[in-house]
């Protein structure tokens, strides 16, 4: 149900995710890239993928885990708890039949929960990397001595430009992110309530101990890489302002520190997303949810 619940909001947003989509594509495109520049994108991309690889990696290791906890268990037992119109323990062909069924039911429930819990933490790194990108192009204006004051006030316009875009991708992005993630906190936090109280309350064999124990640090998990890439995002903008001052402005044109010094007002308010506007989505929040549950 709780994978149904997080589909249904991701469906609902997927053409401004699409339209995230191309304005991304379109910064990683920009013509005024140097090599530096090109090579921090294939470095993001990287992270991209390992980041990709580690949820399919720790979702599909906790389904193992499951597998491995019954396999263990004293007696015969199903991966989780089913109505079946037969006797799944008349025979032991029947037995793994069913536990196999269970098995790749397993699969694609937590495959559809990455696509879900996958793109706040990716969109997020990748505004992360733009931002890195677009402050290193800051620091360089007026650092090339055979550029021109006016070439140097149009590389400051420019830069300013692409702020714009990345400020209103991530707008957007975090009022679809703000969604979505209320939905993942309540209902980890609300399954990982459920999973302890039999671990507390009850004698649980040792299997039984690891597959409670694997299924709270699966619903961790879906949280944390959200949580760390925003705060990442928020220390970035924190920063931001301070690389606006690294770039050799004392040697410009007057009509380039007007723009610069507006430009600096604009970006004092720090960027924050918001869990269903009640908190930022960042580690402390995530301790203090886990404080709440335990």
């Amino acid at each position: 149900m709780a994978v149904n619940v997080k589909v249904i909001v991701l469906l609902s947003v997927m053409e401004k995710l699409q339209t995230f989509q191309d304005a991304i594509d379109a910064l990683e495109m920009h013509p005024k890239f140097s090599t530096k520049d090109n090579a921090r994108i294939a470095e993001m991309i990287l992270a991209a993928d390992r980041l990709m690889l580690c949820f399919v990696c720790c979702f599909n290791l906790f389904v193992l885990l499951f597998v491995l906890s019954t396999l263990l268990s004293a007696q015969r037992s199903l991966l989780l708890p089913m109505w079946i119109p037969f006797d799944w323990n008349s025979s032991g062909f029947v037995y793994w039949s069913v536990l196999t069924y269970q098995f790749f039911i397993g699969l694609h429930t937590v495959n559809r929960n990455i696509s879900t819990d996958a793109f706040p933490p990716l969109y997020l790194l990748a505004l992360c990397g733009h931002f890195d990108i677009l402050a290193d192009r800051f620091k360089d204006i007026g650092c090339n001595s055979n550029q021109t004051a006016e070439g140097n006030c149009e590389e400051l316009v420019d830069c300013i430009k692409t702020h714009g875009t990345l400020m209103s991708v991530f707008d957007q992005l975090a009022s679809i992110i703000s969604k979505t993630i209320i939905c993942q906190f309540l209902l980890s936090a609300l399954t990982i309530s459920i999973a302890l109280v039999p671990v507390f309350i009850m004698n649980l064999s040792t299997p039984q101990i690891i597959m409670s124990l694997s299924l709270c640090i699966a619903l961790v998990f879906q949280i944390l890489p959200s949580c760390y890439y925003g705060d990442k995002f928020m220390e970035k903008s924190e920063k931001f302002t301070t690389c606006l001052y690294s770039c050799n402005w004392l040697d410009q044109s007057l009509r380039f520190k007007r723009t610069l010094f507006l430009f600096m007002t604009v970006t004092v308010q720090d960027k924050v997303i918001l869990v269903g506007k009640l908190a930022p989505i960042n580690l402390i929040t995530l301790l203090k949810v886990g404080n709440t549950v335990i």
